[in-house]
């Protein structure tokens, strides 16, 4: 069975790029996407972290959002399992802290 998947990098090594080229639609630059197994989404999830400096994967899934999301590299965005719901966090960049994390404790 396949679902969809989107895979967006930043700076992928020319390699990576024409291996994804290969089996997905790169619909903008750095934004590839297309119809994979779980077991190919996995693969060219590791492929992504091993040649790209930041990647975010997004594909279907079964649960209250209906997606799930990967990160991966220097991000100013965290994703968080709330509850079995995937919030994004923005983090600090100085600190790459949750600021709003900072206030909780502060106010303690």
């Amino acid at each position: 069975m396949t679902t969809l998947f989107v895979l967006s990098v930043i700076e992928p090594s020319p390699l990576f790029r024409g291996m994804m080229q290969r089996v997905l639609f790169e619909v903008s630059a750095g934004v590839f996407v297309g119809r994979l197994s779980k077991r190919n989404i996995d693969k060219i999830w590791d492929e992504a972290v091993r040649h790209c400096r930041v990647a975010v994967g997004v594909f279907v899934a079964k649960n209250e959002a209906g997606f799930l999301c990967r990160t991966h590299g220097d991000s100013s965005r965290e994703v968080v399992d709330n509850y079995g719901i995937q919030l994004i966090r923005l983090m600090d960049r100085k600190h790459q802290k949750c600021p709003a994390s900072e206030e909780s404790s502060a106010g303690a």
